[in-house]
């Protein structure tokens, strides 16, 4: 320890008296400074060396080996594996499609059903389509009258061709449709004097005919997408015409990535009526509409859009002169949970061309002395929630309100009690149509239900509040309407449905002239049309794959119902036939 000592105390001595230079800078001088320190012994503090101990044996213990020995021996065994086999489902053999179709049958109240449906192709491109439906009935119907009977026949031949970048169509059409004004009223309030009419004279139909004439091309390539034409003429046995000619194009342009379709619309009705109903001249009427439809659809996350607008231009000669519609056409749905719960709101509106054609289609007993006027249908707001209760159960929940303005109504004419040369819709048996501003609030609900593919059943329903401007009520139009269907396979060759219709109380006002010291005077009685259930049943049988029967039970409940005020129908009806399918 003391050499080490000696030689630390050498060693500082050294260094303190080795001179020491400064570094040097820019603009300073070089200068030597001697640093002297007298050395000052001082004893460390000990500590110790950690080493680690080196065991040292003379022998290592080593590890013995271990060694694993099987015993086996061998194990008779008789199995042998056998090869496996696929197992195929057993497959139904594809039924037979076949391009016509032919049915006639047969029931009470003389019914008589027959329907043709024919179809041919030329070649892979060109084809022809043609139908021919005939339903007519001798009638029957207890306490009238007057005959009941009705005739409904027609035909429609299509024929088109099909090619990879464009595809047209031709059409023509006729139907004649022959219906009795039945529905004369023997309630005290409207008395007839048969004195000075007769029954034979009463006992004459009404007979409605019209041809259609049209055609669709359609392009695959081109910005214009569609364009369809169609023209109608109508005219019933009191010389009554009518004219119907649309023409609709269909266009897509490219916007910015987005597809905006466009439809213009040009739609002119054209028609006359000898005389009104009190025998004063009427004058022909005139509608026009020129419009256009531009629309676009987008996605965002779980939202998806229909956003859109109408514009239309009218001009007529019944109502409101020449006018332009602006009308909203949104639509937005959001996937709440999935396609179990869909919730959809939109707002729309339409100009509506009301024809003379589509009023008799809708109430064949109307005069032919209409006002004939469109609609404007301002708009349906509505919203609802639609999805899925289970794999096989469907829903649909919806609430609207709608405002359409000069809404059409039916209401019964009034009898004329003293005219000798009245005509043969004039004595409370025929409807007129009268307009109103009405606001609809509407809710309806549905449930379709696939419970396997040979069972299918649903049902929806209908509540509606009417606020009327100046009618008294919401002529023959239901404050609650039901609808229930099923159809059921329930051996390969038999199958069956039902069809069940509910429809609430309806109001209409039933009137005669009164004479008055000066002149005959209208007198307005209000009527109460009351509810119905309309249930009805058919049975299919399937023979082979080209001949079958069917069986249909119509009113079931047997209810003389009025569809119409003093219109009762027919009562519990059976019909009966076959069908038959077949190829050139």
């Amino acid at each position: 320890m003391k050499i080490y000592a000696y030689l630390l105390v050498v060693i500082l001595v050294v260094a303190g008296s080795h001179p020491i230079f400064a570094q040097e800078k820019d603009g300073i001088g070089t200068e030597v400074i001697s640093v002297v320190k007298p050395y000052t012994p001082t004893i460390s503090d000990a500590f110790k060396v950690k080493e680690v101990p080196v065991a040292e044996e003379e022998e290592t213990s080593k590890k013995v080996p271990i060694q694993y020995t099987i015993f086996s021996f061998p194990v008779a065994s008789t199995f042998v594996p056998a090869k496996g086999n696929a197992v195929q489902a057993d497959k139904a053999a594809p039924e037979k499609l076949f391009e016509n179709f032919a049915r006639v049958g047969f029931g009470n109240y003389g019914t008589v059903l027959a329907d043709l449906y024919l179809t041919h192709d030329f070649d892979s491109h060109n084809f022809i389509n043609a139908a021919l439906n005939h339903l007519s009935s001798a009638g029957g119907i207890k306490g009238l009258e007057l005959p009941d009977s009705y005739l409904k026949s027609g035909f429609d031949v299509t024929y088109g061709s099909k090619k990879q970048t464009y595809s047209w169509d031709a059409k023509l059409g006729y139907q004649v449709q022959k219906q009795h004004w039945y529905g004369i009223t023997m309630s005290p309030e409207t008395p007839i004097n048969w004195n000075i009419i007769s029954k034979d004279h009463l006992a004459q139909a009404q007979t409605f005919q019209h041809i259609d004439i049209g055609g669709n091309l359609r392009l695959t390539d081109f910005m214009l997408k569609q364009v369809g034409i169609d023209y109608t003429r109508f005219w019933d046995a009191y010389n009554s015409s009518e004219i119907q000619f649309k023409v609709r194009p269909d266009l897509v342009f490219m916007q910015a990535d987005k597809e905006i379709k466009t439809a213009l619309i040009l739609d002119h009705v054209n028609g006359s009526f000898v005389k009104n109903f009190d025998n004063s001249p009427l004058p022909s009427y005139s509608s026009t509409s020129i419009g256009v439809q531009p629309s676009f659809a987008m996605q965002q996350y779980d939202w998806s859009f229909s956003l859109g607008t109408a514009l239309f231009y009218n001009t007529t000669t019944q109502a409101t002169g020449s006018k332009f519609f602006f009308y909203p056409k949104v639509a937005a749905s959001l996937k709440v949970v999935g396609d179990l719960m869909v919730f959809y709101a939109g707002i729309d509106g339409d100009l509506q061309q009301n024809t003379y054609r589509s009023f008799a289609q809708t109430n064949p007993f109307v005069s032919p002395t209409l006002l004939i006027a469109p609609t404007n249908k301002q708009f349906d707001l509505h919203a609802g929630l639609k999805g899925k209760l289970a794999s096989y159960l469907s829903y649909d929940v919806k609430a609207a309100l709608i405002q359409e303005n000069n809404k059409a109504l039916f209401r019964s004419n009034y009898l004329k009690v003293y005219a000798a040369d009245n005509e043969i819709y004039t004595f409370g048996n025929s409807f007129d149509v009268v307009y109103d501003n009405i606001k609809t609030v509407q809710v309806s609900g549905g449930l379709q239900s696939d419970l396997s593919k040979d069972i299918a059943v649903g049902v929806q329903a209908t509540v509606s509040k009417y606020v009327l401007s100046t009618q008294t009520y919401a002529w023959n139009l239901p404050q609650m309407e039901l609808q229930a269907n099923a159809e059921v396979t329930f051996l390969p060759k038999w199958s069956a449905g039902t069809a069940l219709f509910f429809v609430g109380e309806r109001k209409d006002s039933q009137g005669n002239q009164m004479i008055m010291p000066w002149n005959l005077v209208p007198v307005e009685y209000i009527q109460t049309l009351k509810s119905y259930v309309d249930a009805n049943f058919h049975l299919n049988y399937k023979h082979n794959e080209r001949w079958g029967a069917f069986l249909k039970l119509n009113n079931v409940l047997n209810q003389n119902y009025e569809r119409w005020l003093n219109y009762p129908v027919q009562g519990f009806q059976v019909l009966a036939g076959a069908s038959y399918k077949f190829d050139f």
